[in-house]
């Protein structure tokens, strides 16, 4: 850790920031490690990486104000990539911005978050939390146990879920049943 301050004593550079962040984030310092991967991120505003990263330690830890004047700094391809939508959309959740979650959800046919695995509940999560939100403001009831989730955010694995009526999905669900291969 010295040798790396000494290092950026000596000619700042933003893997030196980066490095800092990750023993910030080893020794327990985890609120040192966002700033100071945002730190390193600023330093190299077109890295994509570090954007990332400086967005997922931030927001992983309820930072908002942090994400929201970070966010503010990137550019609209940064914004369009899957992993950064997921924690803005992450950090108006948990704000309660509802307005700003659903136009981020909606906008473009839905958010995409391309390295998202099934089993990987985030985007779940995130529509179950803003569904609930909007229930409260608008006064109604909302049950996450009956609430049906739009298929292109439901990544949770073994949550029954309707059968395919038509398409090949139907046809293979068809086979499924009978027992064929």
């Amino acid at each position: 850790s010295a040798e790396i301050e000494r290092s950026q004593e000596l000619r700042p550079s933003p893997w030196a920031v980066y490095a800092l962040a990750h023993i910030a984030l080893a020794t327990d310092h985890a609120r040192d490690a966002a700033v100071l991967a945002i730190r390193a991120a600023l330093m190299r505003p077109n890295d994509l990486s570090l954007a990332k990263e400086a967005i997922t330690y931030a927001a992983q830890l309820c930072m908002f104000t942090n994400v929201d004047e970070y966010i503010s700094t990137l550019t609209d391809e940064q914004k369009a990539c899957g992993q950064i939508k997921m924690y803005m959309l992450f950090t108006y959740v948990k704000k309660g911005d509802i307005e700003a979650a659903e136009q981020l959800f909606l906008k473009d046919g839905g958010i995409n978050v391309p390295d998202v695995r099934e089993g990987e509940n985030t985007v779940t999560d995130l529509w179950l939390e803003l569904e609930e939100l909007k229930a409260k403001r608008d006064g109604r009831e909302f049950d996450r146990n009956t609430a049906v989730v739009p298929e292109q955010f439901d990544f949770r694995m073994g949550v029954p879920r309707e059968k395919p009526k038509f398409g090949r999905a139907a046809d293979a669900q068809a086979r499924a049943d009978r027992g064929e291969a």
